[in-house]
C-alpha cells in the first residue's frame, strides 16, 4: 500500500484488488485502482481495459496481434540496431524530471491525471514520485540514432502485472506508420516482453474506451487493440474510512461530476 498525507487526512492507495492491510486503520481514504471487485459504499468510475495474458508464448501473443501491428513491431526490431531502448531508473527523481520535461513538448495520453478532479502537473508528478518510492515505478524510453527520444512510458509494476499509466510521444498520436509511431508499437511491445521475461502475469493498457465525442481518445484505443488482448471490466474508487475522509470523497464525487468526470458511457 502507497501512504501519502494531504493537509489533515491520510491517504492510502492499492492496485489491482490488493488486500487492505493493517497499515489501513489509520487512514481516512483509501483510492483502489483498476480494481475488478469494487467494494460497498465506495464512489467508484467504472471503466474498461484490454490485458494480455503473459503466461502465454510470444509465438501466441504475436499471433492475436494484427498484421499491420505486427509489421510495426518487426519493423522497430530491425530498427533496434540504430533506435536505442533504454530501462530507467525511476527511484531516481532526475528520471521522473525527465520525463515530465518530455511531456511538456509531447503528446500525451494515459491514466495519470484522470482520477482526480483537482489534478495540477505538480500533484501528478508527486504522483509518480510516491510509486517510485514504494518501488512500483517502472519507466522506459526509445530514442532515435541521433539521440532524440521518441516515446517514453511510465508503468505501475507488481509481482504478477504491470500497467500502463501514461506515454508520451512525440509527432502527434498513436499510429503504426510514421518512425516514431513504428518505435512506439515496438517500445510497448518491449515492455510486455520484458515483464513477461520478468515472471509478470498481466499487462495491462491501463483502459480502453470508445468515446464518438473524443477523436484522439477512440484513436489511443483502436492502438491498444491492434495488440490484441482481452477486454475487462474495472473500476477505480475512492473509499472513506473516517468521518471525515467519507465527508471527503462525497465533496470529491461531487467536484467530479461537476468539472465532467464522468464514465465515457455517461458523457
Amino acid at each position: 500500500m502507497i501512504v501519502w498525507d494531504e493537509g489533515r487526512l491520510r491517504f492510502g492507495e492499492v492496485w489491482f484488488d490488493e488486500e487492505l492491510d493493517a497499515a489501513a486503520a489509520g487512514l481516512d481514504v483509501v483510492r483502489l485502482r483498476q480494481c475488478a471487485r469494487p467494494p460497498n459504499h465506495a464512489s467508484c468510475e467504472l471503466n474498461l481495459s484490454l490485458q494480455l495474458n503473459l503466461t502465454r508464448s510470444m509465438e501466441h501473443l504475436l499471433c492475436n496481434v494484427k498484421p499491420a501491428m505486427r509489421a510495426a513491431i518487426e519493423a522497430a526490431a530491425e530498427a533496434g540496431s540504430t533506435d536505442r531502448y533504454d530501462v530507467l531508473d525511476a527511484a531516481d527523481p532526475r528520471a521522473v524530471e525527465g520525463f515530465f520535461e518530455f511531456c511538456d513538448g509531447a503528446v500525451v495520453s494515459g491514466q495519470l491525471v484522470m482520477s482526480r478532479a483537482h489534478d495540477t502537473r505538480g500533484e501528478a508528478l508527486a504522483e509518480l514520485r510516491r510509486y517510485a518510492d514504494a518501488g512500483v515505478l517502472d519507466m522506459s524510453r526509445v530514442a532515435s540514432a541521433d539521440g532524440g527520444v521518441l516515446t517514453w512510458r511510465a508503468n505501475f509494476a507488481t509481482r504478477e502485472t504491470a500497467s500502463s499509466i501514461v506515454v508520451a510521444r512525440v509527432g502527434g498520436g498513436p499510429s503504426v506508420s510514421s518512425c516514431a509511431g513504428v518505435a512506439d508499437c515496438g517500445h510497448l511491445w518491449r515492455d510486455a516482453m520484458r515483464f513477461r521475461d520478468a515472471g509478470l502475469r498481466t499487462y495491462d493498457f491501463g483502459g480502453w474506451s470508445y468515446r464518438f465525442d473524443d477523436l484522439a481518445e477512440m484513436a489511443e484505443s483502436d492502438f491498444r487493440a491492434e495488440f490484441g488482448g482481452s477486454l475487462v471490466r474495472q473500476a477505480n474508487c475512492w473509499l472513506g474510512l473516517s468521518a471525515v475522509g467519507r465527508t471527503w470523497v462525497r465533496a470529491h464525487h461531487i467536484a467530479q461530476r461537476a468539472s465532467g468526470h464522468r464514465p465515457w458511457w455517461q458523457r
